[in-house]
C-alpha cells in the first residue's frame, strides 16, 4: 500500500471512531467470551426507526413503554443499539453501570 493510502485509511479510522464515546465499567462483563471494561457507543446510530423497532421489540418480550423519553428499559434497549451489542448484554451490567449506560440516553434525548 502506497504512503497516501496508508494515510488516508488511517485518518478514516480516526474520523469514525471519533463518533464513538466510552462508557467504563465499574464492573466488567464478559462479551464473547472476552472480559470487557468498557463499551464504545455512538447515539448517532439511533433514529426514529431505531425507536419504533425498539419499542416493537420490548413489545414482543412484554415490557411497556408508556413515554420514550422516560422509559428506562427503552433508553438500555437504544444504547444497546448505539453500542452495537445485544439488549441482553446490557441487562448483565450492574446496577450502576446499567444505570449510566440508561442516563447517557436519557440524556442525550
Amino acid at each position: 500500500m502506497e504512503t497516501k493510502e496508508k494515510e488516508l485509511k488511517v485518518l478514516e479510522e480516526k474520523e469514525s471512531d471519533m463518533d464513538k464515546d466510552v462508557l467504563k465499567l465499574t464492573s466488567p462483563i464478559e462479551i464473547d467470551g472476552k472480559e470487557v471494561t468498557e463499551i464504545k457507543y455512538n447515539l448517532n446510530r439511533i433514529t426514529g426507526k431505531t425507536i419504533r423497532v425498539n419499542i416493537q421489540k420490548l413489545g414482543r418480550m412484554e415490557m411497556v413503554v408508556p413515554n420514550i423519553e422516560f422509559s428506562p428499559v427503552l433508553h438500555a434497549a437504544l444504547f444497546a443499539e448505539a453500542a452495537e451489542l445485544d439488549f441482553h448484554i446490557i441487562e448483565k451490567l450492574n446496577v450502576k453501570d446499567y444505570t449510566n449506560a440508561v442516563s447517557i440516553v436519557s440524556n442525550f434525548m
